[in-house]
């Protein structure tokens, strides 16, 4: 079967070749080496604390290895400054190797928390200095040009409008109301009913 025999091809396949075998510190060495780390560890703090000031940092182990020490070499260094869990027993180089990568991936995602706040209160920032839109719609930044304001417009007029008593053309002075003249009641003519009846008889 397909899958059998890929996984035979995987089995032939010859291990990979190890590393250059790096060269073995001798003792004079291991003291110096040990005497910078003694400077700032104190019994009883704990280990990955060291290793996050000195690898997390500094990568300082990491330049060692890349400078030709072994992480072997690199541990019995600390074990000789007290560097040590604390049963007193060494650190082993595979685990040494493990806690320094995540004494960098620890600094790593420090820095990165650090740089996305100051990027927040950057942007927090910018957007309390700058006004909002319609403000910086209605404050244009360049010179102010006079425009004129239309005017409102006229209601329109009633279709009939209610007669005045003021005439236009000028002030108009009111008329002399004339006084009233008082005469005298003229006395009613005496009738003479006779000569009204003669008078129809045709005697007159």
């Amino acid at each position: 079967m397909p899958k059998f025999d890929c996984m035979m091809d995987a089995r032939r396949k010859p291990p990979p070749k190890p590393g250059p075998t790096k060269r073995s510190r001798d003792r004079d060495e291991l003291e110096a080496l040990a005497a910078v780390f003694r400077v700032d560890w104190r019994p009883g703090d704990r280990v990955m604390t060291w290793l996050n000031r000195h690898e997390g940092r500094e990568a300082q182990l990491s330049r060692l290895v890349e400078d030709g020490w072994s992480w072997a070499d690199v541990g019995v260094a600390m074990h000789m400054a007290g560097i040590c869990y604390s049963g007193g027993q060494p650190i082993a180089s595979d685990t040494l190797r493990s806690k320094a990568y995540r004494a960098r991936r620890h600094q790593a995602a420090r820095a990165s928390r650090k740089a996305n706040m100051a990027h927040a209160q950057a942007r927090i920032a910018a957007q309390a200095n700058t006004p909002p839109a319609d403000v910086a719609q209605s404050c244009p930044s360049g010179p102010l040009i006079a425009q004129s304001v239309p005017s409102p417009p006229a209601e329109a007029e009633p279709e009939f409008r209610p007669a005045s008593l003021k005439r236009y053309g000028g002030p108009q002075t009111a008329a002399p109301i004339p006084e009233l003249t008082r005469t005298e009641p003229k006395s009613m003519p005496v009738i003479d009913a006779d000569a009204i009846i003669a008078r129809l008889r045709g005697e007159k």
